[in-house]
């Protein structure tokens, strides 16, 4: 049995393998985030073909324990090893890095980062990407020079807000 569960494993193809890997680190990072790390460290020094799965899963787990710094540089590192020809999932990644920014009020990093995702949206062909990758108002960075807190220009009349 040991050795039919080896061959399915061997047959199976690469990315499957990995996703299923993901999904139980996923779970611990939300459940047990220090064990995910273990595990996602773990798995990053076996050198595999695609880095940006543990590399994600390490993110996620420092967003459970709010480390905002490690879970965005850990979520730009996973964004950089997905191969060139998955936009929608790199640009995915550059907006969780955007959030893990944004999360510790680093503005400016989190729009570049948003910026990056939205690119990729858009050069993925996935205009409903793009729309869940934007920041919704209350959580995105005020424009440079305006203070979120007074009221911009139309504010309180919906028919200027076009």
């Amino acid at each position: 049995l040991p050795l039919l569960s080896l061959l399915l494993a061997q047959a199976a193809p690469a990315g499957t393998l990995d996703q299923d890997r993901l999904s139980v680190c996923l779970a611990d990072a939300r459940r047990d985030p220090t064990t995910a790390i273990a595990t996602a460290s773990t798995w990053l020094g076996e050198n595999g073909p695609d880095q940006s799965y543990p590399r994600q899963c390490l993110g996620v787990a420092y967003v459970s324990l709010l480390r905002w710094q490690a879970a965005e540089e850990a979520f730009v590192a996973a964004r950089d090893a997905v191969p060139a020809g998955q936009t929608a999932r790199r640009a995915r990644l550059a907006a969780m890095a955007g959030n893990a920014a944004l999360a510790e009020q680093r503005h400016e990093r989190a729009r570049e980062l948003f910026d990056l995702a939205q690119a990729g949206a858009a050069s993925a062909g996935a205009p409903a990407l793009g729309g869940e990758i934007a920041a919704p108002p209350a959580r995105r960075p005020a424009p440079e020079g305006r203070d979120r807190r007074r009221p911009g220009p139309g504010a309180g009349r919906p028919e200027l807000a076009r």
